[in-house]
């Protein structure tokens, strides 16, 4: 199980879960085998991948909001990358 298959409100459990860990650039979090990093750009945008089991990462987007709002936009990304 993943954050994603517990929880009544998965997306608050995500973007407090206690994993995330500061990087050189930014936040990272591996969340057995997903991994979400919110990479913080020099012009101040928040770009956001999301690297599934045994793939390359995927570039999400970029972000011009707080830490928060970045890591509730990149839970919403993967949750549509899983629907599809």
């Amino acid at each position: 199980m993943d954050a994603f298959e517990f929880g009544v409100d998965r997306r608050s459990s995500f973007i407090a879960h206690r994993n995330w860990r500061t990087v050189e650039t930014g936040w990272r979090l591996q969340d057995w085998h997903w991994t979400y990093i919110l990479k913080l750009e020099v012009d101040g945008f928040w770009s956001g991948i999301i690297r599934p089991p045994r793939q390359e990462g995927v570039f999400i987007g970029r972000f011009s909001k707080s830490l928060v709002e970045a890591r509730g936009d990149l839970f919403d990304a993967a949750e549509r990358m899983r629907q599809n």
